[in-house]
């Protein structure tokens, strides 16, 4: 492999992987969306 195809390979894969990023939504444990809209009372945090 010469260098100059390693680099546009990297970049090219870079690039691709910045146009995805946005669109990948991943499910958190312990963080529902309607949670974190929410704010947070005292009777939700003795609960």
């Amino acid at each position: 492999f010469s260098t100059i195809g390693v680099v546009v390979a990297y970049t090219a894969l870079y690039l691709l992987a910045f146009c995805l990023c946005p669109f990948i939504r991943v499910e958190q444990p312990g963080f529902a969306t309607s949670e974190a809209a929410e704010p947070l009372n005292v009777s939700t945090a003795k609960s």
